[in-house]
């Protein structure tokens, strides 16, 4: 009895904590993001999308950061992603960011046009590509090519490190 009782607890516990696989490809929602930014703003409507077209600007100093980014999102979405130092829409910036953020903090903007990651040191950018990420549907972290679309929905991030 006690092992049924058990075994039907598992069960209903697995139902509850495992995601529909709809759920699954949803992105994650601000207010949901690990360690929790310091303020986050979602636009509504606005959203950035991964494409096959997209490429990745990091600047001086940046690129073993960009290079990280790009290597996690080529294995799911299967784009080329080049990491490049010239404009791009998605941007890893070691410059601009407030000094209010310290070393670990970050400013990250998505707009429906491309995305700007901004730090004061390479700690900060790696922690804002981590809430990158996660605002990604979780497809994006596959070892293997996934079926996309990869939308990012728009908004504000602020981090202090």
């Amino acid at each position: 009895m006690i092992r049924r009782i058990a075994l039907a607890l598992a069960l209903v516990g697995a139902a509850i904590i495992a995601p529909a696989p709809a759920e699954a490809a949803t992105a994650v929602t601000f207010d949901s993001v690990i360690p929790a930014p310091v303020t986050s703003v979602a636009a509504p409507g606005v959203t950035f999308t991964i494409t096959s077209a997209s490429a990745i600007h990091a600047d001086a100093g940046a690129s073993p950061i960009a290079d990280q980014l790009a290597t996690i999102l080529r294995r799911s979405t299967g784009y080329a992603l080049p990491v490049v130092g010239t404009a791009a829409d998605i941007s890893l910036l070691l410059s601009g960011a407030p000094a209010s953020v310290g070393t670990e903090g970050y400013q990250l903007d998505i707009t429906a046009s491309g995305i700007n990651l901004r730090a004061n040191a390479l700690p900060g950018l790696f922690n804002g590509v981590q809430t990158l990420r996660q605002l990604l549907p979780v497809t994006a972290d596959a070892t293997t090519v996934q079926p996309g679309p990869w939308p990012i929905p728009g908004g504000p991030f602020r981090s202090r490190g």
